[in-house]
């Protein structure tokens, strides 16, 4: 909690070093997708990897933690047959990483605060302490993209975060 506050503080003050190096997305979605098959279950995990090759200059450690805590937010926030859906649209020069489930969904009032330090909604329940979704933001900032929320086609949430892509983009 400590390191993750702190980690947190160092990126919204610019001092945290990031270890940046061109990787492609697919191997950062698998990645993220190994490291969570345990707590995913008897959910229906959909992944659908880029058509082409993309590439992005990101430290893969912080990127791939983005994705394993929002994989980690759908899991806990839908039932143990519920559906958790990954994907990728390139617009321009960026990517948009999905992560979308049928869960019980953000409540609008929650939707302006979710990414903000130690917010938690009031119908959520003990479920966390408000980190998470904050640590997802900062970071992602920090490799100068955005994350967002709005409602998933399954009726539940859907976070999308968008990174510039980098190096090598084959058609």
């Amino acid at each position: 909690l400590i390191e993750n506050i702190l980690n947190i503080t160092k990126i919204q003050e610019g001092r945290l070093s990031l270890n940046l190096q061109l990787e492609a997305v697919d191997d950062i979605i698998s990645e993220a997708i190994n490291r969570t098959k345990k707590i995913i279950k008897n959910r229906t995990l959909k992944a659908k990897l880029p058509d082409v090759l993309v590439t992005v200059n990101v430290d893969i450690q912080l990127i791939s933690q983005v994705l394993i805590n929002l994989i980690e937010n759908a899991v806990n926030h839908t039932s143990l047959d519920g559906i958790i859906d990954i994907s990728t649209t390139i617009s321009n020069d960026k990517i948009s990483i999905h992560v979308e489930d049928d869960g019980s969904g953000v409540n609008p009032l929650d939707k302006p605060h979710v990414f903000e330090m130690f917010y938690t909604s009031k119908n959520d329940g003990a479920r966390g302490i408000g980190l998470g979704l904050s640590i997802c933001r900062s970071i992602i900032e920090a490799h100068e993209g955005s994350i967002s929320i709005a409602d998933s086609k399954y009726k539940g949430a859907k976070f999308t975060f968008t990174l510039p892509i980098g190096g090598v983009h084959y058609e």
